[in-house]
């Protein structure tokens, strides 16, 4: 959980989300709870309904109990054989996303380092004035005779 002056450090959008987190959080906790007392009340309604003393034999042991008890504990020795089985990769995959924040991490910190870098590179780069643009000119178009509008110019021309 989270304490008050944490909360307090986040921004207002982080505290709401934090907020947010922290009830539903609680909602489940209860769920949980609630799941719980339920499991508890059907397995005491079992006990009290299974209560006949039952034999078990194991290779050369004999055991006498109550087939409540009996089957109670069969059920916690699966549950703990099935979390001896898959403890190994919940190991490894809490181990790799170990890495693997350590690598997101640093890949932030380089990211902001290269942005850093673009900033000051942008700042020491230094725009250029209207007076340094160079500038192109365009020549203007020279001028064109004019051509005659009629063929007796044309003509008296050639003939000349």
């Amino acid at each position: 959980m989270i304490d008050s002056t944490a909360l307090r450090e986040l921004s207002p959008r982080q505290s709401v989300h934090r907020e947010f987190d922290l009830t539903t959080e609680r909602m489940i906790m209860r769920i949980y709870l609630i799941l719980a007392l339920i499991l508890a009340i059907l397995v005491t309604i079992f006990a009290v309904q299974n209560n006949e003393v039952i034999d078990i034999t194991f290779l050369a042991w004999t055991v006498q109990g109550s087939l409540a008890l009996v089957l109670m504990i069969t059920f916690a020795l699966g549950i703990g054989i099935g979390l001896l089985i898959s403890s190994p990769s919940a190991v490894r995959s809490r181990l790799q996303m170990r890495d693997l924040n350590k690598k997101l991490q640093s890949m932030e910190k380089e990211l902001q380092e290269k942005n850093v870098e673009l900033e000051a590179a942008r700042a020491a780069a230094i725009p250029p004035t209207p007076e340094e643009e160079p500038t192109v000119e365009i020549p203007e178009p020279e001028s064109i005779p004019a051509e005659p509008t009629s063929t007796e110019d044309t003509t008296s021309e050639e003939s000349t």
